[in-house]
């Protein structure tokens, strides 16, 4: 019987390649986990640069709308107090009414005394709400709005 040359291999040359193999194994494993971060942070930095865009524009078109409306409020507070608001409170309720038709965006428009009284508003508050003089958060706006250089309506 001749031996099979086949079936003869070198002992070394089979735990080698399995070594070799072993290796190849590891380095597709650290190409593809390198992959993996990369993407992830490139991803992750789009994601960012899209959420910053958002909030730019979203600072932007909110500066825009309270620059608006605070210039509206500012010509309406001359109207009313040309109107004699003092004095003539109904009035004051008819021209806030006129103010607030023009502009459907407007949820309600309210008048206050200096004490923090309202006086005069589009909506009807209803009986159950509680006092908005009573309201700390009120108190402070109120306070920081009558220390500002424009009319407060």
């Amino acid at each position: 019987m001749t031996p099979d040359h086949r079936s003869i291999r070198p002992k070394g040359l089979t735990q080698r390649l399995a070594i070799l193999f072993g290796l190849l194994v590891l380095l597709l494993l650290g190409v593809a986990a390198a992959y993996i971060d990369f993407s992830w942070h490139t991803v992750k930095r789009e994601r960012l640069a899209d959420l910053s865009n958002l909030v730019e524009l979203g600072a932007a078109s909110s500066e825009m709308f309270l620059q608006r409306y605070s210039e509206r409020a500012a010509i309406l507070a001359g109207d009313v107090s040309l109107q004699g608001a003092a004095s003539d409170l109904p009035s004051v309720r008819t021209r806030l009414s006129h103010y607030q038709a023009a502009d459907p965006n407007l949820g309600g428009i309210y008048a206050f005394l200096p004490d923090g009284t309202l006086v005069a508003a589009t909506t009807e508050e209803p009986a159950a709400a509680p006092a908005h003089v009573d309201d700390a958060v009120f108190r402070r706006d109120f306070a920081q709005a009558l220390a500002g250089d424009r009319p407060v309506i």
